[in-house]
């Protein structure tokens, strides 16, 4: 134990030092500006429904919400996806539904069974996303709002959860077609993180920007990977977070500014309210997980699966030797 202890108050001084840590950042403030007329939110979800070991049965949900004016949904779509992903075929077989959703083919292959989950949920959202530049550009802008053509409203946003880069290339290609495609559509993107690894020197930059900053709203550049321009934003003077924000295609100022407007919601301050609708569309949560697995379960019965095989096939003996602990 003298060991553990040993390690464990080493651990607890490197995170002292994180607490502690100075971004020196430069904050500009942030005052609410015009939100779009037309703002469409994309978010995914991903769930292992059970693990095989040389194959597994996921769940997938990406989708979309159109706000019109601010303040009515007009559109939302999130259709649900069950995939089995087998050892021997699944790199065949996403790399087969990469060229289906983006017209070419990838640049590398998932490792394992756990990436392609990860790997198929981006796919999914890059999907919605196109969906939803399509609906953008398919609500006329006089149908939009009245008098939305003499208003001072910016032009179309598309909101997407996370940033606005991956660690492995075809994501990052599959970006790229989005931001081309919103760029021809005359469509700003924008990316908010709900969870950040950005750091420097070993510590978590957005948590010492909150602990340094001024009150109010605000915004300071960040230096990382980005096909857009990066910053750090607080939206909402009531908010304890922080977010990383990348933007494609417009003024990153007067997006943030719009972004203040609609992160007002009293149940999630400082959060986009778009994106926490299409998060919320897009949860899988335990309760539908259990339902899935129940459903799959039945089914495999009736198919002529003997009860017993069913337990053989998701064992795992590392639960035998928890059980006798």
């Amino acid at each position: 134990m003298d060991l553990v202890r040993a390690q464990l108050d080493a651990i607890a001084a490197r995170l002292a030092a994180h607490g502690s840590a100075a971004p020196g950042a430069e904050f500009a403030p942030l005052a609410p500006g015009p939100p779009p007329v037309l703002i469409a939110a994309v978010d995914g979800s991903s769930r292992m429904l059970l693990d095989g070991g040389a194959f597994a049965v996921v769940a997938l949900r990406a989708g979309r919400v159109v706000v019109r004016d601010a303040e009515e949904v007009i559109e939302r779509e999130a259709p649900l996806e069950v995939w089995l992903l087998e050892a021997d075929t699944f790199a065949d077989k996403w790399s087969e539904r990469y060229r289906e959703v983006t017209g070419r083919l990838p640049a590398e292959q998932p490792p394992d069974l756990q990436a392609a989950l990860e790997w198929l949920r981006e796919l999914a959202e890059t999907e919605a996303a196109l969906a939803a530049l399509e609906a953008l550009v398919a609500v006329p802008e006089a149908a939009a709002k009245p008098g939305a053509a003499e208003s001072d409203a910016p032009g179309p946003l598309l909101l997407l959860d996370g940033a606005l880069t991956s660690p492995h290339a075809p994501a990052r290609d599959a970006l790229r077609l989005v931001l081309d495609r919103a760029d021809a559509a005359g469509v700003t993107v924008a990316a908010v993180a709900k969870r950040s690894s950005l750091a420097r020197d070993g510590a978590p930059v957005l948590p010492a920007l909150m602990r340094d900053s001024p009150g109010g709203c605000w915004r300071t550049a960040l230096d990382c990977d980005s096909l857009g321009k990066s910053g750090a934003v607080r939206l909402n003077p009531a908010s304890e977070w922080a977010f990383r924000l990348d933007v494609a295609g417009g003024d990153y100022g007067a997006v943030a500014a719009s972004l203040v407007a609609l992160a007002r919601d009293a149940v999630y301050p400082g959060y986009p309210w778009p994106l926490a609708q299409a998060h919320n569309l897009v949860l899988i949560d335990g309760d539908l997980t259990d339902a899935l697995r129940q459903a799959l379960q039945g089914a495999a019965l009736e198919q002529g699966l003997a009860p017993g095989a069913w337990d053989v096939l998701f064992s795992d003996y590392h639960e035998v030797l928890d059980r006798s602990v």
